[in-house]
């Protein structure tokens, strides 16, 4: 640090820590974003005693604080609505001084009240004909805009349960495997979703292979 000087006193001078902002933001599910970044480095504070102020905007202009935390490097943060949002963290050392300008963007997929909402793609999920649209073997199939902790059931025609996905929140994906992890055949399932109130939506889901 440098040195400040007044007709009575030497002050030093505070020096913001060396922070680089922001490293990763990713949405968990819900209404759930994962926040990391690299520690700070100060020449007054101790790593364990420098605050991280995890910010979130819907505009990119007016920030407001999220959570506050001390000496880690990873969050997880709650936010209030679906879309996109604009993370930043701002490390603060004893003396008050601060820096962290750095801002990612997220999706958060949000947690619906109801079913009425709720989405399955791709329909038809086609994951061998090199269209990322139809779906791949990595991605499988999502289904979106869920309430809080849905159970999802997916039968064959025959009325068997082919696979069974509980907790879900907000988005879930079936990797179009059975129970016994073997991919399924081409053809129609049936799929039910339901969640804690007992509602229930139905859907109907072509494979392709």
């Amino acid at each position: 640090d440098g040195y400040a000087i007044d007709n009575i006193n030497i002050y030093a001078l505070n020096n913001p820590p060396v922070f680089s902002g922001v490293d990763k933001v990713y949405s968990t599910g819900g209404d759930t974003i994962m926040v990391m970044w690299t520690s700070a480095i100060d020449d007054i504070t101790a790593p364990a005693n420098i605050e991280y102020v995890i910010y979130t905007s819907k505009d990119g202009i007016t920030f407001s604080s999220n959570k506050t935390v001390k000496g880690v490097t990873s969050t997880e943060i709650k936010v209030s609505e679906r879309g996109f949002y604009y993370v930043k963290v701002v490390a603060i050392d004893e003396g008050g001084a601060t820096t962290g300008d750095k801002i990612l963007t997220v999706w958060v997929t949000g947690i619906e009240s109801d079913l009425s909402k709720a989405v399955v793609y791709p329909n038809p999920y086609k994951p061998n004909d090199n269209d990322h649209a139809t779906g791949t073997k990595e991605t499988g199939i999502i289904f979106d805009r869920l309430p809080e902790d849905c159970t999802i059931i997916i039968f064959n025609l025959k009325g068997n349960i082919v696979k069974k996905i509980e907790e879900v929140t907000g988005m879930g994906e079936w990797d179009v495997k059975n129970t016994s992890g073997e991919d399924v055949a081409s053809g129609v399932y049936i799929i039910y979703i339901e969640d804690k109130k007992g509602n229930i939506f139905k859907w109907r889901q072509l494979i392709i292979r």
